[in-house]
């Protein structure tokens, strides 16, 4: 976080990764969406203890556009959790073999890496 000025007013909108809280996922800052990363804090707290700082990165309209698709089918499919915005995102039924599929054909090794994007601050959760 060396660097980069703190932030505030960031919304989280919805995660695409969880453990004790959001990982990572969209938030909207100025208008403007982008990735949020949960890092340790300037402190050395991990992620998973106190109060999480989050890093922006800046990522492009279209693949902002690609994660909100990839959000909706899993929610859809899966059933949620997620969302966070208001309003939520319509939530399907889902059922064990509905998440065993989609974990099968969305591996996670194959996401962007949004952590190369520019940051352009951190924010408290």
């Amino acid at each position: 976080m060396d660097g980069l000025a703190e932030l505030t007013g960031v919304r989280m909108l919805w995660f695409a990764d969880y453990y004790d809280g959001p990982l990572d996922g969209l938030a909207v800052f100025e208008g403007r969406e982008y990735w949020f990363i949960a890092v340790a804090d300037d402190r050395g707290v991990p992620v998973d203890q106190e109060r999480r700082c989050y890093v922006l990165h800046a990522i492009s309209d279209e693949q902002a556009q690609a994660e909100w698709a990839d959000h909706r089918d899993f929610v859809v499919v899966v059933g949620g959790p997620g969302c966070v915005n208001t309003p939520a995102c319509a939530r399907g039924p889902g059922d064990a073999d509905a998440a065993a599929a989609w974990h099968r054909d969305h591996p996670w090794d194959t996401r962007p890496d949004h952590a190369s994007a520019t940051a352009i601050g951190w924010f408290r959760g």
